[in-house]
């Protein structure tokens, strides 16, 4: 087994391997990052709406009811 050290960023959750890694090689990873990530993520408060808003808002449609009708389901399957 080998092993290779090496810094990437991580850009849309995809870390690139360098070109030293032959193609269909199974590999083991380890990801370490900073911990000011993790407090970013720990720290996040939850949103709420202001309380005057308590009511003003009415649904205008039905939410439970299907956007298809029951004779086109069988075109899903």
């Amino acid at each position: 087994m080998y092993a290779i050290e090496f810094e990437t960023v991580v850009r849309d959750h995809l870390i690139r391997l360098p070109n030293d890694v032959p193609e269909d090689c199974p590999v083991k990873v380890l990801v370490l990052y900073e911990t000011p990530f993790k407090k970013m993520v720990v720290n996040k408060k939850k949103r709420k709406p202001h309380p005057m808003l308590k009511g003003t808002v009415k649904s205008a449609a039905d939410l439970m009811s299907s956007a298809l009708p029951s004779k086109d389901w069988a075109m899903l399957k």
